[in-house]
């Protein structure tokens, strides 16, 4: 009687021999079938189309990242932090800031010209609104010598000493008659002080009319 070991040795040579009697095509071979099997045809193959990507889906490249970082960045800066500041213009140029009261002395008082002194301050938003219209004069007349006091803690007593009650306000200085005229330089009022400084210009003094005034002469009696 054979064992149960011999018999299964006997079934796994019997299966082995079955195996090596068996031709299996090469890889070349197979790789030839299947790459001309006629029910796909290699011309025939369509491809898939690439998966498009929503715009929320697509990747950012770092250049796009870094622009639309630029712009959520400029979303947070005030709009008076975006301005520009102005270039100083030629009538910048021509106005000379004083300080103190020895040069007022000698670029206003002691002057042989035409002078106009303006007294402003940087934190006032009238004296700013003005300013443009003040730059014109300096455009209009170019014969006229251009001075401005600021006001702050170190010329307030220049401010006070000369009997300036506001700002802006402005000085009109005649090399023969001195400071002949004091006025106010808001953007409502602005025209009178340009028509006051064209008369001077023109060499014209224009004075304001008397009112005729009535007297009455009361009789006295005489005993």
């Amino acid at each position: 009687m054979v064992s149960s070991r011999h018999r299964h040795l006997a079934t796994l040579l019997a299966m082995l021999s079955i195996h090596n009697s068996i031709s299996f095509p090469t890889s070349q071979a197979f790789l030839t079938t299947t790459t001309h099997s006629p029910s796909i045809p290699i011309h025939q193959s369509k491809s898939r189309k690439p998966t498009q990507l929503s715009a929320v889906e697509s990747p950012m490249r770092p250049i796009e990242d870094e622009q639309e970082k630029d712009k959520s960045r400029s979303r947070l800066i005030p709009n008076f932090l975006r301005r520009r500041p102005s270039q100083p213009t030629e009538e910048d140029s021509r106005i000379q800031t004083i300080d103190t009261l020895s040069a007022y002395k000698d670029q206003v008082v002691n002057q042989n010209e035409l002078v106009v002194v303006r007294f402003y301050a940087p934190w006032c938003k009238s004296c700013k609104a003005s300013f443009p219209q003040f730059k014109q004069l300096i455009s209009k007349y170019p014969e006229v010598k251009y001075v401005q006091v600021p006001l702050t803690k170190e010329t307030a007593y220049i401010h006070e000493g000369l009997g300036v009650p506001s700002v802006p306000y402005a000085h009109i200085y005649h090399p023969e008659g001195g400071l002949v005229e004091e006025k106010k330089i808001n953007k409502r009022v602005f025209g009178e002080f340009a028509e006051t400084l064209d008369w001077y210009v023109r060499g014209e003094c224009v004075l304001p009319e008397e009112e005729d005034a009535d007297f009455e002469v009361e009789e006295e009696g005489f005993q």
